[in-house]
Formats: structure tokens, sequence, C-alpha cells
């Protein structure tokens, strides 16, 4: 069986400065090259890098603090005091001022559904029909009014940023894994306009941070009737007081459905490595690596 192998490298810089209550960004993503198919026998292999520089209050997706005075608010109110990034121009409104079409999927949801690939988190999305029948990439997904077919019009994201400009679907450069804290979903609107080919939903997939305080780790094993076998691991510890790392990703081999006499292996792999500065800013370097 041929298979067509590609390669694609890809950097981005993001630096944020609140001096107020105002927060500016800029982000500069770098292009996305890929060479030409060539035919070799293999699988395709990705190799991403970005760095994450902050000077200021962080600007990622957290959960507000709860009052100490009400300690009975239920999961309900926490959720919708969950400060969203995804699909706003604002780094501190939340889902219940936010006037995007916006869908949380927290980490408890996730652990509930377990989802073995991208397309089963998918399914969580409110108006999003997802057709899985292709495997673990390049299948259909489509948003209630649009024309479905394909990924059309749907954009993912990791950490705020593109997985891809064009030239492939997304499904292809990006598989979830349980390095994966959380997800925000973005249907319409403000969708089509803060990211590229995203006018039916922008799909934020969020990673967990590196763990400060102490050491914590996961492991999750897979199999099914089919031969599909699949290990996914996550861990994470200070180094010192200041600098934290994590490392994750999943290792994956499956002869599909149906028995073609190929065997389809895989793995994703993704670091990052964080310093904290005493000023609430940090910088985070990460990398991922797969084939």
């Amino acid at each position: 069986m041929r298979v067509f192998k590609k390669r694609a490298l890809s950097a981005a810089v993001s630096c944020v400065f609140a001096p107020s209550r105002s927060t500016t960004m800029w982000a500069v993503p770098a292009q996305s090259r890929q060479s030409p198919f060539k035919r070799k026998s293999g699988v395709s292999k990705n190799v991403s890098v970005a760095a994450l520089l902050i000077c200021g209050p962080t600007a990622m997706a957290q959960t507000a603090p709860e009052s100490s005075q009400n300690p009975s608010v239920g999961s309900e109110e926490s959720t919708l005091e969950r400060v969203v990034v995804t699909g706003t121009t604002s780094s501190s409104r939340n889902l219940l001022t936010s006037s995007a079409d916006v869908t949380a999927i927290s980490a408890a949801d996730l652990a509930i559904k377990a989802p073995r690939s991208t397309d089963e988190v998918l399914e969580l999305i409110p108006g999003m029909f997802v057709e899985g029948t292709a495997g673990a990439v390049s299948n259909n997904f489509s948003v209630r009014g649009l024309q479905g077919g394909g990924q059309s019009f749907i954009m993912f994201e990791e950490d705020g940023l593109p997985i891809i400009y064009g030239g492939g679907n997304p499904d292809e450069y990006f598989s979830y894994d349980i390095t994966i804290d959380h997800v925000e979903a973005v249907r319409g609107g403000s969708s089509g306009i803060l990211t590229t080919n995203g006018a039916a939903a922008t799909v934020n997939f969020i990673s967990r941070q590196p763990n400060f305080n102490q050491q914590e780790g996961a492991i999750r094993l897979g199999a099914t009737t089919y031969n599909d076998r699949r290990t996914d691991f996550y861990y994470s510890a200070p180094i010192v007081s200041d600098l934290a790392f994590n490392i994750g990703g999943y290792f994956d081999t499956t002869r599909g459905t149906r028995d073609s006499g190929f065997t389809y292996q895989t793995y994703h792999v993704k670091g990052a490595i964080k310093k904290r500065f005493e000023s609430g800013g940090y910088f985070m370097l990460t990398g991922k690596v797969g084939d």
C-alpha cells in the first residue's frame, strides 16, 4: 500500500502587555509550509514548535475564583464564570456576558465522554454533525445551517493558534489526547472574523498547564475488538519554584474496522516548559512531534 508522506513545521510568538485593565495582544504565527507529496511507504509526519511570551497577567482561559462567602456555588454557575478567550476580543469576558455562541467543554465533560479521537470530542458540540466513518482522520464535519462535506468552514486551534491555514484538513495535523485540558467552540458570528476558514465554527483545544506545586501524571489504555491498541500518557512536575514542565501524548496502532492488510501506526508527543515571573507574567516554550 502506498501512503503519502507529509512534513510540516510551524512556529509562533505571542506577547501580551497589560499595564492596566485593558489588554493588547500581538500574535505572529509563521506560515506553515508543506512539501509536495512524496510516494513513500510510511505514515504522515508532523512537527510543530511554538513559543508563548506573556508580559503581564495570564491571558489563557482560566476559571474565575469562587467567592468565599458562598462556597456552595454549583458547577453550572462556575462554568458561566469561566473566562473565555476564544471568539472574543476581550481577555476577561465570561460565558454569561459573551455575545458569542460559545460551547465550553470542561475537563469533567471530557473525562465522562472519554473520547478516543478528535471526532468524538466534536460530538459534544451542539449543532455540529460528525461523520467519523473515515477513521482517525479526514472525517466529515458540518455545522447546522451551512453546507456539509469535508471540513469546510471549520477551523481547529490549539491554545489559540490555528492548526493549519489551508491545503489540508485540520484533523490530519491535530489529534486529541489527554494532554488537552478543555475545549471551547464558537459557532458562527465572530468565528469567521477572528480566524481563517472559520465561518461555521472555531474549535479551540486548550492544553494542560505545567504544575508548579507537585508532580502529577495520568495514563490511559484502550483496546477494541478490531485490534485497535492505544496508550495515552501525561506527566508534569516542577523543576524549581518558578520553573515547571509537562510532557504527554499517545501511541496508537490499528488495522481499522475492516482488514485491509495494512496496520496504521502513529504517535504524537508534545511537551512544554514554563517560567513564571514575580510580576505575574510567564514565558512558555512548547514543542510537538508526530509520526
